[in-house]
């Protein structure tokens, strides 16, 4: 028959066993918040990295069309040469006005482009340093889960020899 002290000392086993179930839900939920972070984090990057091509498009949109526009009243400036001295002047002007609008907005964007170019690459570099520093903090968390669990069940284990 079993007396009261193996019956106390078999449940305060069974209690410690699920204690020790209980944190590694714990942590385990901890892990999947941390691995939920990274991925809205991942997301976010993403949304900015496509921003930053729908920019690109748009400028290169924007320039070709002027350049279309340029070319068009380039070559209908030549049409008219033989008809009409003045006229050529005006479509000169232009064609002047167009080219320094394209070269503004050619280095306005260079510059925006720069620096968008440079806050991504800094976005992505300090996120690699904050997967990197929770990837060494999980398996940190891993080994002393790890060590607790055994060294508990080398307590458990020797106590369970003593009785």
């Amino acid at each position: 028959m079993y007396n009261n002290h193996q019956i106390f000392s078999k449940n305060y086993q069974i209690l410690i066993y699920k204690s020790l179930q209980v944190e590694k839900i714990k942590y385990l939920i901890q892990i999947i918040n941390n691995v939920e972070e990274l991925i809205n984090q991942a997301k976010a990057y993403q949304r900015q990295s496509n921003l930053f091509e729908q920019i690109v498009t748009l400028y290169q949109q924007q320039t070709n069309k002027i350049d279309q526009i340029q070319q068009n009243t380039q070559n209908w400036t030549k049409d008219q040469i033989i008809k009409s001295g003045s006229i050529n002047a005006s479509f000169q002007n232009l064609s002047q006005i167009f080219n320094d609008y394209t070269i503004t907005i050619d280095n306005k964007s260079k510059q925006q482009n720069f620096v968008i170019f440079n806050n991504l690459r800094q976005i992505y570099s300090m996120q690699q340093v904050r997967n990197n520093n929770l990837e060494v903090e999980d398996a940190n968390l891993l080994i002393q889960i790890s060590m607790s669990s055994d060294q508990k069940q080398q307590e458990k284990f020797q106590k369970y020899i003593k009785d």
